[in-house]
């Protein structure tokens, strides 16, 4: 299995959201989302009013001491459910951070569930997200209730009214989002009305990861020129690494592999061996006399990904370390003898 980019772990830990028990979040499913849910609405949401002390939660094998919370709800639009102009909602949060989020004020895409004659949050960890009365213009055509709330998610990205910060919790869930044209058009309308450099920085990536190799000259002239802020180089380089499985890209790869920083050629490096042809062959073999450990192993597991020689596939990076040059001269026998 091809590892991820080596400083994945430092960049999620950076970009994650620090719970003391939140490690078991799972991800969140639109499809499951919405079969979960009675009631889907985007709504305004103006007031949530603390209750007080609630019924104790059950979470996992703990009973967690909560918090009970109502808010009004003002419909604007139905995703799912009934027809309603005023919703009232009741849910507790446990005191003891476990990833549960209520709701937050302001234009939210809401799910709901029917308690008897009250309405509850559907899904504890993801039961609402920002929204916005804009849609994504010609073309969306969505019908089912699953692709209308992926419409309005994709609008949030798109719109040049909503809030960097309300864009951020969209992209929080991005591996939900298909990696479509429709996804393509949204990300690219809300690069070309960002003004927040990070929020840029951050699209473009998402932008490589669901295949946009147009956003390729743009990222590399950030990193080569060390334009990027920290966070957006990161991510940048992850996006690159780990996203990347074009032939188309390798010119521009190439490009990053002249750089001076041992990290940019490492994703260069990592890149080309994640789109594994032949046309990658030529700038792994480059990359066999690199000074840098990380570029020499990237550049040998892509040759023997490509080559499929019996007895040289891998090797696993502790392989690797212990018998570098072993590998190196392997491959670089190899590249002599073809092209003889």
């Amino acid at each position: 299995m091809k590892s991820k980019f080596w400083m994945r772990a430092a960049l999620l830990a950076g970009l994650g959201c620090c719970l003391s028990r939140a490690a078991g979040i799972p991800h969140f499913n639109l499809d499951e989302a919405v079969n979960a849910a009675d009631l889907i609405v985007v709504a305004d949401v103006k007031q949530i009013r603390h209750l007080g002390p609630g019924e104790p939660i059950q979470f996992r094998d703990e009973m967690l001491q909560a918090e009970e919370y109502s808010a009004d709800l003002s419909v604007s639009r139905i995703l799912k459910g009934p027809k309603l102009d005023e919703v009232s909602v009741r849910y507790a949060l446990p005191l003891t951070p476990v990833g549960y989020r209520g709701l937050s004020r302001g234009i939210r895409m809401v799910f709901l569930r029917r308690d008897k004659n009250e309405y509850r949050l559907a899904n504890p960890y993801y039961s609402n997200f920002p929204a916005t009365f804009e849609s994504l213009g010609e073309g969306a055509s969505p019908e089912t209730p699953s692709q209308l709330v992926l419409t309005n998610m994709l609008a949030v990205l798109a719109s040049a009214s909503t809030s960097s910060s309300d864009k951020y919790e969209i992209i929080r869930v991005d591996y939900a989002l298909p990696k479509s044209e429709e996804t393509i058009t949204a990300l690219r309308k809300g690069l070309s009305v960002s003004t927040d450099t990070g929020l840029s920085e951050k699209l473009q990536g998402e932008l490589i990861c669901v295949g946009d190799l147009s956003q390729l000259p743009g990222a590399a002239d950030l990193l080569l020129k060390n334009f990027a802020t920290q966070n957006g180089r990161d991510w940048l380089l992850y996006a690159i690494g780990n996203c990347v499985r074009n032939a188309r890209a390798i010119p521009m790869l190439e490009r990053l592999l002249s750089s001076p920083d041992n990290i940019v050629r490492e994703a260069a490096t990592q890149a080309l061996w994640h789109i594994g042809t032949q046309a990658a062959v030529p700038a792994l073999v480059q990359k066999l006399q690199d000074p840098d450990e990380k570029v020499l192993f990237y550049a040998v597991r892509g040759l023997s990904d490509i080559a499929g020689e019996y007895g040289w596939g891998g090797p696993s990076e502790r392989e690797f370390h212990e018998n570098q040059q072993k590998y190196v001269t392997h491959w670089q026998e190899w590249a002599k003898n073809r092209a003889q």
